[in-house]
């Protein structure tokens, strides 16, 4: 008897760890997509946050990556981000 209870104590703790692992994998997939937002959107979204939105085809690639070296900095972007952005602007260059 002993053992039976034993048994199904451990059968419903893998389960409810079973539970718990997909729960939060289900709610770390927003943040997952979130973060990989393209290049446009970042643009857009933290860009547009202080400056007037113009065409990328205002500037030169030379003169964007420079910007985006400097504004990295400033808007506390991430490598990836600025990469991103940059990587934007140039093709809609």
């Amino acid at each position: 008897m002993k053992r039976l209870v034993y048994k199904s104590t451990v059968g419903l703790l893998l389960m409810s760890m079973g539970v718990f692992a997909l729960a939060l994998a289900v709610l770390e997939a927003p943040v997952a997509a979130q973060s990989e937002k393209g290049g446009a959107k970042l643009w857009a979204e933290n860009c547009g946050r202080c400056h007037l939105i113009r065409s990328p085809k205002e500037r030169s690639d030379r003169e964007w990556e420079i910007i985006m070296q400097h504004m990295r900095t400033r808007a506390y972007l991430t490598g990836k981000e600025s990469r991103r952005i940059l990587e934007f602007l140039k093709s809609a260059n």
